[in-house]
């Protein structure tokens, strides 16, 4: 395999790069979700299994942590149905 320069540079480039800590990382990523959620969003447990392993996070880590969270009030108008 013959040696790239741009190779090279990229390599020392990722060597050079500022490291995060993990509550670094868990307070960028908190933040960034914050700013960029839409109230109306809604996530299954697939989706954030999905997101989870793409954050080299275990799927199944992410689905019990899901299931330990308090259970989400349902609102009025929903339990109440349409015909309220």
């Amino acid at each position: 395999a013959k040696h790239r320069p741009r190779d090279h540079h990229e390599h020392h480039r990722r060597l050079n790069e500022k490291k995060y800590s993990e509550d670094e990382l868990t307070a960028i990523l908190g933040e960034a979700a914050t700013r960029s959620a839409n109230a109306d969003t809604m996530y299954s447990l697939a989706d954030i299994q999905r997101i989870a392993r793409e954050a080299d996070i275990a799927p199944d880590l992410a689905a019990h942590v899901a299931a330990s969270l308090p259970v989400r009030a349902t609102s009025s108008s929903s339990l109440l149905g349409e015909s309220a």
